[in-house]
């Protein structure tokens, strides 16, 4: 849903800061239900690995244990290789032109 006329985040005034011209914005709204291709697999992987970073280290022994059981693809328990899986994920992308 790109328009020209859309403003980034923060308003006039961000735009100002920004000196960003024609800025255009797109959410996206994603389904995803096992079985994943590989190629959907690995981008969601990929997704759990920039979501969570140091998520570790604010875990208990024990949720930490869980926590790789579930979020480790080498792991017999991957989240994403459940027979079930089903996700729902959303977000925006934001774009713009700065003058040269």
């Amino acid at each position: 849903m790109g328009n020209d006329d859309a403003k980034p985040h923060g308003g006039d005034e961000c735009r100002r800061l920004l000196e960003v011209t024609h800025p255009l914005r797109e959410g996206i709204i994603r389904d995803a239900y096992a079985p994943l291709s590989s190629e959907f697999r690995e981008a969601l992987a990929a997704l759990v690995e920039m979501r969570w970073p140091g998520a570790e280290e604010e875990l208990t022994a024990e949720k930490r244990a869980e926590f790789k059981r579930l979020t480790q693809p080498t792991s017999p328990d991957f989240i994403l290789n459940a027979p079930s899986y089903y996700a729902f994920f959303t977000y925006s992308m934001f774009w713009g032109r700065v003058p040269a």
